[in-house]
């Protein structure tokens, strides 16, 4: 190549950009020949020109006929810019294109590293690189009827600054569910919300809104649907009758709030897509659950999906580097976990908080009572037995 090149320089007299830019990499073979001989270089290392590493956002075919959003790259030929953008998930060469351009997927993870490789990033990029932390020092809890703990004020605090998209991990018994509410009585206009929990806990959500704000609260019964008041604020339904109303509680709906958010574990499962069905046509996403993820990572995958879908958008990636995948005769099996430190970061990172009851102690007092009241089916045959 660099024979052919020389042929070419003698031939007409110069050298075209292309032809300088690749010299400028191979040359560096032959640095020691080249000083042996008594030449010196003009330069030691090209200076970057960021406009010339450009990435934004485009519609791009996905297979019959369908489009998607991908970022799309241009920059000149670099081996090491070429190494980098191999890295990004999702990333393709687009070998028909003129001029020649790389694409990936449109993750936030990948806009943050074409940002620190100095791509120039289009305005819509930048934008949604910008939207992550917003201010906390707004939020007014002075409505409340009860005064919170300040490790929950500072629950409240990260939802906020999430802009509503978290998962509360505290241990049980922590206020997790208090602290859902607290944000909600702080941002009116996320209002009015849907709670999804276990059938079990529907009486005692009610409860709790009771005690803690004056928002009014409908509890849905039955499989039926039917006419919902606009003026319930807060709407509670369990997770067996989800996907049955899904269809008439997403129009209005601002905010959901998913209890024991473990319950989703199972995508293929009726509960879990009425709950993805409802999510994606909210802003704001609130999961609870006080269960740390340390047997099954990939249980709780629709989960993170829900909430935070650029971050985790590939359950196959996700499965691969946290779930500990072996392939037996039926297929893939990704009921493992690996590399658990690297996920508790990238969780506390992006969207979760947890705390443990030793880390607060020191705010707690020595003793809390609380009523759990239970809902029953047989209250003729509980009536008989009490008299």
């Amino acid at each position: 190549i660099m024979s052919s090149i020389a042929e070419h320089y003698l031939d007409k007299g110069y050298l075209t950009t292309p032809q300088l830019e690749l010299i400028k990499i191979k040359i560096k073979r032959y640095a020691r020949q080249l000083s042996n001989l008594g030449y010196k270089p003009l330069y030691n290392k090209p200076p970057k020109v960021k406009e010339s590493l450009v990435a934004e956002k485009k519609k791009a075919y996905r297979g019959k006929g369908k489009k998607e959003n991908k970022i799309m790259m241009e920059f000149p030929f670099d081996p090491e810019t070429v190494a980098k953008v191999k890295s990004l998930y999702g990333r393709k060469y687009l070998k028909e294109e003129e001029p020649k351009k790389w694409q990936c997927a449109l993750e936030l993870n990948n806009i943050e590293f074409l940002k620190s490789w100095e791509f120039t990033l289009s305005d819509e990029l930048e934008k949604m690189l910008s939207e992550t932390d917003i201010d906390d020092s707004t939020l007014d809890f002075s409505g409340l009827k009860m005064k919170l703990f300040s490790f929950q004020e500072e629950g409240v605090k990260f939802i906020h600054r999430k802009k509503g998209r978290a998962l509360i991990a505290d241990d049980m018994g922590l206020g997790k569910t208090a602290q859902a509410l607290a944000w909600l009585h702080c941002n009116p206009d996320a209002l009015p919300a849907l709670v999804v929990v276990p059938a079990s806990l529907k009486l005692n959500w009610e409860r709790e809104v009771q005690m803690w704000t004056d928002l009014p609260c409908h509890v849905i019964n039955g499989g039926r649907p039917y006419k919902i008041r606009k003026k319930n604020k807060i709407i509670i339904i369990n997770y067996d009758i989800l996907s049955k109303w899904s269809n008439v509680i997403t129009g209005n709906i601002k905010t959901v709030i998913l209890d024991e958010c473990h319950y989703i574990k199972n995508d293929k499962a009726m509960r879990t897509k009425g709950a993805i069905a409802i999510c994606k046509s909210v802003e704001h996403v609130i999961a609870l659950s006080g269960t740390p993820i340390t047997n099954r990572p990939i249980e709780f995958f629709p989960t993170l999906n829900i909430i935070n879908p650029m971050r985790f958008m590939s359950k196959w990636k996700f499965a691969n580097r946290y779930c500990a995948p072996k392939n037996n005769k039926f297929g893939w099996d990704y009921s493992g976990s690996a590399n658990l430190e690297e996920l508790h970061k990238l969780l506390t990172d992006t969207l979760m908080i947890r705390r443990k009851k030793e880390d607060v102690l020191k705010d707690l007092p020595d003793k809390i009572r609380s009523v759990v009241p239970v809902d029953i089916d047989n209250r003729a045959e509980y009536d008989n037995a009490e008299n």
